[in-house]
């Protein structure tokens, strides 16, 4: 399998490939208008990339609006999880 076939999108900034998740993370901090990788969203908050995560999942899955597409998503077959590079994963 292509490993780009997984993304569906391009951050906008930068070009990264980007997953319906981060879509996700994107607009759960209403970044409408633009699509953004998590690399160009943490530097555009200015905020640590763990705490990043973590709180934006836990607002992701306490939102119906966010959690049903989040859930719909499956995520288990990113590339990025061989490196440990994917911070979308259901833990």
């Amino acid at each position: 399998m292509n490993p780009l076939a997984f993304f569906d999108y391009e951050c906008d900034a930068c070009q990264a490939p980007v997953c319906e998740r981060m879509l996700l993370f994107a607009l759960a901090h209403d970044y409408e208008e633009e699509t953004l990788c998590l690399d160009c969203l943490v530097e555009k908050e200015g905020v640590d990339k763990v705490v990043f995560v973590e709180k934006t999942k836990t607002y992701i899955q306490s939102r119906n609006c966010f959690k049903k597409p989040w859930d719909a998503f499956d995520a288990s077959s990113c590339p990025l999880l061989e490196n440990k590079a994917c911070f979308c994963q259901d833990r």
